[in-house]
């Protein structure tokens, strides 16, 4: 990746911002970028695009919940990650099913279907490995053996080492 001369990555873009009709650019005074979506926009209590809150409390909070497993939605593309504990209380809720398209730590952060995820799919009543159908409750599967875990390490990404493609031997970037 190239780096520009101000030593950011060269593709990094500042922030668009979007300015109701009643402020012109002109006339603002400060613009925030919201720390849950991105959204680059004038000072406001709240996001103009994710109605997520600017609050201490609220960032604490958020930060919270946060973790190395990520949701696919089109509709929030810039959702953070969850924590695992909150993955499970969304399966609870029915808001990630077999179907729901994840990435975490068992995936090495690639996109799978949340039926075929390591620590993920026997919550949902599939064996990641055999694909049985199983009951959620059970530490192993019954039909391939295979243990059940958790991932519990909500600062780990579970990437894998890096190894030097056949172009770069070394693995480094000019």
């Amino acid at each position: 990746m190239g780096r520009a001369s101000h030593g950011r990555p060269a593709f990094v873009k500042p922030p668009e911002v979007t300015y109701p009709p009643e402020m012109s650019e002109s006339k603002s005074r400060k613009v925030v970028v919201c720390p849950y979506c991105g959204k680059g926009q004038p000072a406001s209590g709240t996001c103009v695009a994710c109605n997520g809150e600017f609050s201490p409390l609220s960032r604490q909070a958020t930060q919270n919940e946060m973790g190395p497993w990520f949701i696919r939605d089109e509709s929030r593309p810039f959702r953070p990650g969850v924590a695992y504990e909150r993955l499970l209380a969304m399966i609870g809720e029915a808001r990630v099913t077999r179907y729901t398209v994840l990435r975490g730590p068992t995936t090495g952060q690639l996109w799978t279907v949340a039926k075929c995820v390591p620590c993920v799919a026997h919550h949902l009543g599939d064996c990641h490995a055999c694909r049985a159908k199983i009951e959620p409750h059970l530490a192993s599967c019954p039909e391939c053996g295979v243990r059940f875990g958790a991932w519990l390490d909500r600062n780990h990404l579970g990437l894998p080492d890096i190894r030097p493609l056949p172009w770069d031997p070394d693995g480094i970037e000019d």
